[in-house]
């Protein structure tokens, strides 16, 4: 069975599969909103017609617009409620829907979905790869599918992705669905959404905090409608711990960790070498790192008296 899902470094809009699995928030985000812009501009499909309700679904013949030779949409819920539990549900969904009405197909791609709104990319994973194996419900095949792709543009994330996806195909509880990433504790890491800060957050923070048991989250200022300070604050309230990295003088980080201040959690101030604190955090312990390595480093060693292992 765990020859069956793959990832891969790849656009869905030049991956060719039977089906192309997407879901929908109730509104258009990332690759479900290029493949419906495509199909509604080829005439293909209106708009209406790819705007599932959650708990349902709509089927899309592309025509050859796509590689793939069906597009799936999915309705799940607002992205606001879009959780890990939701993200095994559109998985299982898809491979149920798709053995059902499409028995012929063979090959089945969909993307990564949660990192694009800050949830963690390794747990998401996890969560897609339990949906599946909930739809195999234990069997060796689902109809006629032998290829299940999970396709991402970023080849650092492809890394670390096929990597997690090895350690979770050798510890099998990972994948048993009742496995709840809901239970384990948050991290909550208060840091802008720049492309020169991701490999802060994914090599200096993500590891260290996933490594002491954390599921390490963030919030996208720019993939939420509607007021991003309650997605901010929902996150904040339920972590254990939160990691600011004070770099670049973000006024929004500067909001989250006062917020966190307010509610008592537990901070972690960061800071680049040779960068100056703001008067109002001049005077707290902070972190400074000059380079990722060191960073990793500071911060696992700053984590170890909170980690989960060592609470009651």
């Amino acid at each position: 069975m765990s020859d069956l899902i793959e990832v891969i470094q790849a656009d869905v809009l030049e991956f060719r599969a039977d089906v192309l699995a997407l879901k929908y928030a109730q509104n258009y985000y990332g690759a479900d909103q290029v493949v419906a812009s495509l199909l509604i501009n080829r005439g293909i499909v209106s708009a209406d017609d790819i705007q599932p309700a959650p708990n349902s679904f709509r089927w899309v013949d592309t025509r050859g617009a796509l590689p793939s030779s069906s597009v799936l949409f999915i309705g799940v819920p607002p992205l606001v409620n879009f959780s890990y539990l939701q993200i095994q549900e559109f998985t299982r969904r898809a491979i149920l829907t798709t053995t059902r009405d499409r028995p012929d197909a063979r090959h089945l791609v969909t993307t990564l979905h949660g990192p694009g709104i800050g949830l963690d990319e390794i747990e998401a994973l996890h969560a897609e790869v339990r949906g599946i194996f909930s739809a195999l419900n234990g069997h060796e095949t689902a109809g006629s599918l032998v290829r299940i792709s999970i396709v991402e543009r970023n080849a650092e994330r492809v890394k670390r992705l096929r990597a997690a996806l090895f350690e979770a195909q050798q510890g099998a509880q990972i994948l048993i669905g009742q496995y709840r990433t809901e239970r384990k504790p948050r991290a909550f890491v208060a840091m802008p959404f720049s492309p020169d800060m991701e490999d802060v957050f994914y090599y200096g923070i993500q590891n260290p905090v996933r490594q002491l048991g954390y599921v390490c989250e963030r919030v996208d200022q720019e993939a939420f409608t509607g007021d991003i300070l309650d997605q901010v604050k929902s996150r904040i309230e339920n972590a254990e711990v939160v990691i600011a990295d004070l770099t670049g003088a973000n006024p929004n980080v500067y909001l989250e960790v006062g917020y966190a201040w307010g509610k008592a959690r537990p901070t972690v101030l960061v800071i680049k070498k040779a960068e100056q604190l703001r008067f109002d955090i001049q005077g707290q312990r902070c972190l400074q790192y000059q380079s990722i390595k060191d960073l990793e480093t500071r911060l696992t060693n700053e984590l170890k008296n909170l980690a989960p292992s060592k609470k009651s």
